[in-house]
């Protein structure tokens, strides 16, 4: 949801921080009504809380994904905005109106400019190691087709030779294989011999 993806996400999660702390201490200090100090505080709380669960470096326990903070950190630039004329705190505190819309803007700023696509196989951090797959071979492809799976049709260790139909290689109970002879149709093989060896 960003215009431009300039900002890592680590910067992101330092503009989150430093928002959330000015928007708790900066109302306690300059003193406003109740109503517009509560306001700056709790937005404050909810931005650190957020930004505490969120997954990216700075996330303390790391359960919601960036894609989705985004979608927060555009709600809270709305919030800010319009808190004071919503809560009727505008006139009576003007220098927190202002802070407060200045700090949306802020907010909206570093959004439109961050790149929300983090991913930490991308930030350096290692990525979850995957099981290798066994390749199949020719044996274990027709041991499947017979309904034997993990049995491997021809015998022997390691990757077996094609199974050959000319009575060298018989093997009792697999169709096609015991005391055939070198016809053409016996070369030809069932379907699921029809693999490049």
């Amino acid at each position: 949801m960003s215009l431009i993806r300039l900002l890592p996400a680590r910067f992101h999660a330092v503009a989150d921080y430093a928002v959330a702390a000015l928007l708790i201490l900066v109302p306690l200090i300059v003193k406003g009504s109740t109503l517009a100090v509560a306001t700056g505080v709790v937005a404050g709380i909810v931005i650190a809380v957020v930004s505490a669960l969120n997954r990216y470096p700075l996330g303390v326990v790391k359960v919601l994904p960036f894609t989705v903070h985004s979608v927060g950190d555009y709600l809270a630039v709305v919030l800010l905005i319009a808190a004071p004329f919503a809560l009727h705190f505008d006139h009576t505190d003007p220098g927190l109106s202002q802070f407060y819309a200045a700090a949306g803007l802020a907010v909206l700023a570093v959004s439109v400019i961050t790149n929300y696509q983090y991913s930490p196989k991308r930030a350096g951090t290692p990525a979850k190691q995957t099981v290798p797959v066994q390749q199949a071979t020719p044996a274990h492809l027709a041991a499947l087709a017979l309904g034997r799976p993990g049995v491997p049709a021809s015998p022997g260790a390691g990757r077996p030779g094609p199974p050959s139909c000319c009575g060298d290689s018989a093997q009792p109970g697999v169709p096609g294989f015991a005391g055939a002879s070198a016809s053409p149709s016996c070369l030809a093989g069932p379907v699921w011999l029809r693999i490049t060896w």
